[in-house]
């Protein structure tokens, strides 16, 4: 029997920032294969918003995403604070730069309560950029725990690549993981609005509301925020079109 191509398949296009957008492609293709088209434009650039940050009375970080880590590094030597992570893959950035770590379940008002219940004593910061989904310092305040923000990075909006657009503005499905609210309202920003057929994994519900202005063929949302479910709602996108995955034998 000889195999033919399999049927057009969609192409994935990854809007994180090249680095968070080159693991989860690995991770793609490692689950799904490689035979399926991968574009890599993100949407987002940091930009480190201070030269200082002042640590006085702090014994513990907050961390709502990577990115807060990376920040930090550039920002400050210390390493011996404890960090509260909002999630594994979080934390795995800060233990490898040396940090006692304590995982939250992966969002933030779930890490704010698990924090909450271990009443940590000291100050806590909460390291974070100019766009916040929750004020962490503030509900850790009103909770009666001693807590500060601290606004540090920015992350700077970009167009997308000029293969992206072309894909975006075109006839072709395109799989669209959507990674926070923010990527959403970036991606709702284009004028014009993208019309090929987009088929989007939302990380939450949060994120699934932000991305309706797109008017998407198909929307899957994660079960749990991590990539590993963002994965999981690719693959249930996949099944809804079997033509993807067909062959002509």
């Amino acid at each position: 029997m000889i195999k033919h191509d399999p049927s057009p398949r969609p192409t994935l296009i990854l809007t994180r920032p090249a680095l968070q957008a080159e693991r989860f492609a690995r991770a793609f293709a490692a689950r799904f294969g490689d035979c399926w088209p991968i574009v890599i434009s993100p949407m987002s650039r940091l930009d480190i918003l201070t030269t200082t940050l002042s640590l006085d009375d702090v014994e513990t970080l907050v961390f709502t995403s990577e990115t807060g880590v990376t920040a930090f590094l550039r920002l400050s030597e210390r390493r011996d604070l404890h960090a509260w992570c909002v999630g594994e893959r979080t934390a795995e950035v800060a233990r490898a730069a040396g940090f006692r770590v304590s995982v939250g379940p992966g969002f933030g008002a779930g890490m704010i309560e698990a924090i909450i219940d271990e009443s940590p004593r000291g100050v806590l910061l909460h390291v974070h950029g100019l766009h916040m989904a929750v004020d962490v310092a503030r509900e850790l305040t009103k909770a009666g725990l001693r807590a500060r923000g601290a606004t540090v990075y920015d992350q700077i909006a970009l167009p997308p690549t000029p293969q992206a657009l072309s894909l975006l503005m075109g006839d072709g499905p395109i799989l669209l993981p959507l990674f926070s609210p923010r990527a959403a309202q970036l991606m709702t920003r284009l004028d014009p609005l993208p019309r090929a057929p987009l088929h989007i994994a939302a990380i939450s519900p949060a994120v699934a509301q932000a991305a309706e202005a797109l008017c998407p063929r198909h929307v899957e949302i994660a079960r749990e925020p991590a990539a590993g479910m963002m994965l999981d709602a690719l693959e249930r996108l996949i099944a809804a079109q079997p033509e993807w995955t067909a062959t002509r034998a």
